[in-house]
């Protein structure tokens, strides 16, 4: 492209110093050419075409087409000047890298993000994401209305995993740009886990608070961010928490697994007084998977205090987890 580009420049420049000289005629030429006469060395001249009369200077034919003068048999054209270049004329290399702007014109990207599941332990769901024409950039990962905010790596991709809340999977990967991409999957193991899901924007301060067995703050049984467990602790339940705290705008979640089997387990919602929270309505989603049963996700308004408040927090009890027999898959 750079290469084509030197070449139209050197040919533009040729045509505009050919037009200058053709406008610089004196005016004995001029009045030849109006007459119809063919001029020395014109092209009229070299095709043997004689009696030229202009259209325009015809009685009634204002606003015609123009006519084509033709010579007679074996006309020929006179040769076009040949532009020679230096043999040592150095021209700058060209970038054919994919998705790259090359010769000073853009590169639309037009590869489609793709979305890969598969089934992990623990009724989990590993997650690929491939989107090359959004590098570096966030994007949310949705379950149903339960959602949070990732960001892919230099080359468009991201892997994480999450836990399934139901034995059909489905997820969908939005872009600030629009583009989605949307994949399905069925998840061994979800009839035999509970699981409670919470989603939330703006703060990653904001959480689930889990109290088994009928554990008080800090003790062993409460679970929450500071202490989310693993997968197949031998204590009950797990939190896993999801969210890039460094993306822009970005929406968080927490699920909390623990087997059906399991019993006494309260749950809260906890949103702390800050600065970022003093004095807003903070909305939620919270989801229930009961069994791999999912329940319609329910809506969480709060009005926070005014800042007046701030190192307090705002605590509301969420629905206990009822006891659910392991159903066989």
């Amino acid at each position: 492209m750079k290469n084509a580009k030197h070449v139209m420049t050197i040919a533009a420049t040729f045509l505009v110093a050919a037009a200058t000289g053709h406008m610089m005629q004196n005016s004995n030429e001029i009045g030849a050419r109006l007459r119809g006469d063919p001029l020395p060395g014109s092209v009229g001249a070299a095709l043997g075409v004689t009696g030229i009369t202009p259209v325009s200077s015809q009685p009634g034919t204002e606003g015609a087409a123009p006519r084509v003068a033709s010579g007679g048999a074996g006309t020929s054209f006179p040769p076009v000047p040949m532009i020679r270049l230096p043999a040592d004329l150095e021209l700058p290399g060209m970038d054919l890298a994919a998705d790259a702007p090359s010769g000073g014109f853009a590169h639309v990207c037009a590869r489609a993000p793709t979305l890969s599941l598969s089934a992990a332990p623990d009724a989990f769901v590993a997650v690929e994401i491939d989107a090359p024409c959004a590098a570096n950039s966030p994007f949310t990962l949705n379950q149903g209305a339960i959602g949070f905010t990732g960001q892919t790596d230099a080359a468009g991709k991201w892997q994480g995993a999450v836990p399934a809340l139901g034995p059909e999977a489905r997820i969908e990967a939005v872009f600030p740009d629009g583009l989605r991409t949307t994949a399905a999957l069925s998840v061994p193991g979800a009839a035999a886990l509970n699981r409670v899901a919470l989603s939330w924007d703006a703060d990653p301060a904001i959480g689930l608070h889990v109290f088994e067995a009928g554990a008080t703050v800090a003790q062993t049984g409460h679970v929450s961010a500071t202490a989310p467990r693993v997968t197949g602790t031998a204590l009950g339940g797990y939190l896993t928490v999801l969210g890039d705290e460094e993306a822009p705008s970005a929406r968080f979640a927490q699920i909390y697994s623990a087997p059906a089997g399991l019993a006494e387990i309260a749950l809260e919602f906890v949103a702390p007084v800050n600065e970022a929270t003093c004095g807003t309505d903070l909305e939620a989603v919270s989801q229930r998977s009961l069994g791999g049963r999912s329940e319609d996700p329910v809506v969480i308004l709060v009005a926070m205090p005014d800042c007046d408040a701030i190192g307090d927090a705002v605590v509301m009890r969420l629905p206990a987890l009822p006891l659910v027999f392991a159903a066989r898959d």
